[in-house]
């Protein structure tokens, strides 16, 4: 199976596929069927122990639907109360009047930390700038949760900036 690996390593392996949830089967026409696919592990030597670590990394599947999105602590309410103390009108806007929504998207990690935060729609005048250093700011989130499970999750929020 493993034939380039020691015995440690297969071993470290096989407990992982066993440690897994349960599998749903192949469908062919709506039917079980047996198939063959590949498994693909992130394996890290843990220098302090010596052994093999296998588990989930930042290239981990990030999903854009799941059972439970995540959150804010607090939900909606909270957001909008801890936008509202955060957000600083960017001087450019002020000066040039410049109002709107910002979209940014960024991804909720397992932990509930918030990474790759980028804007998808800006006004202009440091409006996106500004949404993207308050989420920056934020607490971590509650994490989106997929079959039970804890998950990365793609997400985007609307900041509107009114004057």
């Amino acid at each position: 199976m493993f034939s380039k690996l020691s015995g440690t390593t297969e071993s470290a392996f096989v407990k992982a596929i066993v440690a897994a949830p349960a599998w749903l089967p192949a469908k062919f026409h709506g039917h079980a069927t047996s198939c063959y696919f590949t498994l693909v592990f992130d394996v890290e030597l843990n220098k302090t122990t010596g052994k093999i670590d296998i588990g989930r990394s930042q290239g981990e599947k990030i999903y854009t639907a799941v059972d439970v999105n995540p959150s804010f602590p607090g939900g909606d309410v909270a957001f909008a109360a801890f936008l509202k103390k955060n957000i600083i009108y960017p001087a450019e806007a002020k000066q040039r009047n410049v109002q709107g929504r910002v979209f940014v998207q960024f991804v909720v990690e397992i932990d509930g930390s918030l990474t790759d935060l980028k804007t998808l729609r800006d006004p202009g005048a440091g409006l996106g700038g500004e949404g993207i250093r308050v989420l920056k700011l934020s607490p971590k989130w509650i994490p989106g949760k997929q079959k039970g499970n804890l998950v990365r999750v793609q997400y985007i929020v609307p900041i509107n900036f009114l004057r």
